[in-house]
């Protein structure tokens, strides 16, 4: 997820992020699953995944998570805006449906602080790459 392996290392999820675009990773479609926790963490057979509701490369994605395979009803976009001065700029918004449950608007709200610093962090690793991948590609 490009953000801090460390925090996610710290809670048993073993990521272990690139620094380089690998090609397999770039083909994605409608209904792939875009794996955020690993499988049989936390007794989650199948980890815990988003599944690709939109892709329109390279300037969209569209993930989505949604009942039953999720608590949640939500989405999580990304999109890069080209900016006027020939840069770009990648934007993320997500937005999750209320739950009925007591319990899930709980975990809700005690999850969005984490998600907001690791999404944060997430699109700060990304800057850092593409500014590194720019460097290495303009030298002579």
């Amino acid at each position: 997820m490009y953000s801090d392996d460390w925090a996610a290392n710290l809670v048993g999820l073993d990521i272990h992020s690139t620094n380089e675009v690998r090609p397999p990773w770039q083909r994605l479609s409608p209904g792939d699953r875009v794996v955020v926790v690993p499988e049989r963490y936390a007794g989650m057979p199948s980890g815990y995944a988003f599944r690709v509701a939109h892709v329109d490369p390279p300037r969209t994605l569209v993930l989505r998570q949604s009942p039953p395979e999720h608590p949640w009803n939500g989405v999580w976009s990304f999109h890069v805006l080209p900016c006027p001065d020939g840069t770009s700029r990648l934007l993320a918004r997500s937005r999750t449906e209320t739950p009925d449950s007591r319990a899930l608007r709980l975990a809700t709200r005690l999850g969005e602080p984490v998600t907001l610093v690791m999404t944060r962090r997430m699109l700060r690793g990304i800057r850092l790459r593409a500014e590194r991948a720019s460097v290495r590609n303009s030298v002579p």
